[in-house]
């Protein structure tokens, strides 16, 4: 293992506060019995740190090693004394002579490492040192302005910039943690580094060693047919690792700890260094499990609806508000002799006599302008010239804003009823008549 890689790994997490400098020393004492594991391994199997520290660990030591070409012990070189110390006094001789070697620590002047505002070399008088530590050392010196001793403090900037990379961090983790929607985070070899909650909570499994392959084995990734075991290297999460751009794509999560089984879509993208290579990739993902139910929902009631529509003795049609045909059942279609294709776009005057269907046009106006149903009984006019009778009912079909965007029509033929109700009123009256012929002849037997 490179000792000095490793111990770079454990002074920039005491740095990034993420351990303390005694843990920082009990786990070089494990590591130096243990170098086949790296330094890393045993803070997170400590529980010094957590999973979700590698990658910003990972991130601070590329980040320092590219400060300095790559070289670990320049790297190592900013180790603060009391560090060099203890792990001098550790006893092992890899450890030992990684910190005989390092440079000693530059010992920077005021004018090259102290940051002033605009006119404070002119105020400031420096004098002697103070104190040191911290980011940077305290020097005392005189202020003209004020005429009194003051404390000026070293700014360092490379201290300053991890401080605001730490901030920086800290930020981002918080984002992460109270983010609704899941994320994911896997390096190039297809090692997760990142789970936030939210992807725990979704998935039920959190963050595992599982190899790419054994992913959808793993925590129970399924097509959207709910049946077929989704094959791993097709996953939102693998197609980014090989530079896809992957768009709300339907994972179903079934396993023992999501046994109902749970609907996502997911976003992924390929993650890319400064030069463009790929790093690993990112998947994003929400919870759809109830807008599917009731996307399902919906399509069964239409399904039904419609199944309804084609079934009942009416003729229904459904029209903009430019009087366009945008739908209309089989019964109306075969009136026409048009497919539901082929009416799509026409009006009323491309089947009907001018006269009716001016006075069609006119009803779905009435209709639209004052928002509610009309329920007419008027002649009806077939394309083939049929004169029939027929009973309309025409509705205003709202938008969720409540405004009016088309009509909808329902019309039959009520001939045979009307004959029907003829036919009775016609019994009727010969009932009245017989029955007063009765009496007047009953009256004519009396004495």
């Amino acid at each position: 293992m490179d000792t000095d890689r490793n111990l770079l790994a454990g002074v920039l997490a005491v740095q990034a506060d993420l351990i303390d400098r005694q843990q920082f020393i009990e786990a070089c004492l494990l590591w130096a019995g243990r170098k086949s594991v790296p330094l890393v391994d045993l803070l997170i199997e400590r529980k010094w740190i957590v999973e979700a520290d590698r990658s910003h660990l990972e991130y601070l030591v590329n980040r320092k090693l590219a400060l300095h070409s790559g070289d670990s012990r320049a790297s190592l070189a900013g180790a603060p004394e009391d560090l060099r110390r203890s792990l001098a006094a550790i006893d092992d001789v890899e450890i030992r002579n990684s910190v005989a070697a390092l440079p000693s620590r530059p010992d920077r002047n005021v004018a090259e490492t102290t940051i002033f505002s605009v006119g404070a070399e002119s105020r400031y008088e420096r004098g002697a040192l103070h104190a040191t530590g911290g980011i940077g050392r305290v020097w005392k010196a005189e202020d003209r302005t004020l005429g009194r001793i003051v404390a000026l403090k070293e700014l360092r900037p490379e201290r300053a910039a991890d401080d605001a990379l730490r901030a920086q961090t800290e930020i981002l983790k918080s984002i992460l943690q109270s983010m609704a929607d899941g994320v994911v985070v896997a390096d190039s070899d297809g090692h997760f580094i990142l789970w936030n909650p939210a992807a725990d909570r979704m998935v039920g499994i959190g963050i595992t060693s599982a190899p790419t392959d054994e992913w959808s084995d793993r925590y129970g990734c399924f097509l959207p047919d709910g049946k077929t075991l989704y094959p791993p290297h097709e996953l939102p999460l693998a197609r980014a690792m090989r530079g896809e751009l992957v768009d709300d794509v339907e994972v179903i999560i079934r396993n023992a700890e999501v046994p109902e089984g749970r609907v996502l879509s997911v976003n992924a993208t390929p993650l890319r260094d400064a030069d463009g290579k790929s790093g690993g990739s990112v998947a994003v993902f929400r919870d759809i499990t109830e807008r599917k139910h009731a996307e399902q929902a919906v399509q069964q009631s239409e399904t039904l609806y419609f199944s309804l529509l084609e079934k009942l003795p009416l003729l229904v049609t459904r029209k903009d508000l430019d009087g366009r045909f945008t739908f209309g059942n089989r019964r109306f279609c075969d009136e026409v002799g048009k497919s539901p294709e082929e009416i799509l776009g026409m009006t009323d005057f491309d089947f009907y006599p001018p006269d009716f269907a001016a006075k069609y046009r006119a009803d779905d106006r009435r209709v639209v302008e004052s928002g509610k149903s009309l329920e007419t009984i008027e002649d009806h006019v077939e394309p083939g010239g049929e004169k029939l009778v027929v009973q309309v009912i025409k509705t205003p079909i709202f938008e969720a804003e409540q405004h009016v965007i088309a009509v909808q029509c329902v019309c039959w033929d009520v001939r045979a009823q009307q004959r029907l109700q003829q036919e009775l009123a016609a019994m009727k009256n010969e009932v009245v008549e017989l029955r007063e012929q009765l009496e007047r002849q009953t009256a004519q037997r009396m004495p």
